[in-house]
């Protein structure tokens, strides 16, 4: 009995999980490696409103985290991956992600200093 209750919240969520993605056009996740610090919004392009998640990996700067705002305030973006980023200065620009309701998750590398 147990085995056929799992199986059928497994499958349960599983085409809640199908139904959702179709819902919203389906999900689109990003994973750029920047060069220099400042390159994140030409990396992105266009296609930047329309990203729900994206890892970072790379230099990044106070300009990127004006590029990662805009993506969550005026776009798609509710899940951010800095972990594997080298921020400008070890730090979070104030600010960063001032009234950005959308925003549902966002990890930040391990030798960051101030947020």
């Amino acid at each position: 009995m147990f085995r056929n209750s799992f199986f059928a919240a497994t499958m349960l969520l599983l085409v809640s999980f199908v139904c959702r993605a179709t819902d919203t056009g389906g999900f689109h996740y990003r994973d750029v490696t920047t060069t220099k610090a400042g390159e994140l919004a030409t990396l992105l392009g266009d296609d930047l409103l329309n990203i729900d998640s994206l890892v970072v990996r790379g230099p990044i700067n106070d300009a990127d985290f004006k590029t990662l705002k805009h993506g969550v305030f005026s776009g798609k973006m509710s899940v951010v991956n800095l972990q594997y980023s080298d921020i400008e200065n070890r730090l979070i620009p104030a600010k960063a992600f001032y009234k950005c309701t959308g925003l549902r998750r966002i990890i930040f590398p391990d030798n960051l200093e101030v947020i």
